[in-house]
């Protein structure tokens, strides 16, 4: 029987096609492998709203042309999708995405994490025990 599969190939097994890794196959690498997607799902799902490509810069620290990048790569993996023409457009998550539940989920997870994180440092703070140190 021969095998197709990824990596390191044993004599017999075909060694996974190009095409195979696709953004079809794959497409989590797409979305979620470049850090200024992140930081436009994560300012969009925050937000509940449309947003322009200006205010997703203010809110992600991204420049003008990061965010005309980015929103365009987005739109095209159908991830967000614009609404109106020429200098109003406004962008907001498509939530017939196959993976826009999901993505809500691990952004309101890393919202409830990070807000444990703030108030546990603020029940050591309150707490009458000398920091020597703290960072994160």
């Amino acid at each position: 029987m021969l095998q197709v599969r990824q990596g390191l190939n044993l004599p017999g097994e075909l060694k996974m096609p190009q095409a195979m890794r696709s953004v079809l196959h794959y497409p989590l690498t797409e979305l979620l492998g470049k850090r200024a997607s992140v930081m436009i799902l994560r300012a969009l799902h925050r937000h509940g709203a449309e947003m322009s490509a200006t205010t997703l810069g203010r809110h992600t620290g991204l420049s003008k042309r990061s965010v005309r990048l980015t929103v365009l790569n987005l739109e095209q993996q159908m991830a967000i999708e614009s609404l109106g023409t020429g200098r109003s457009v406004l962008f907001r998550i498509r939530r017939d995405h196959p993976f826009a539940n999901d993505l809500a989920t691990l952004f309101e997870a890393e919202e409830s994490r990070f807000q444990a994180i703030i108030a546990t440092v603020g029940q050591i703070a309150d707490a009458d025990i000398e920091i020597l140190a703290l960072w994160f």
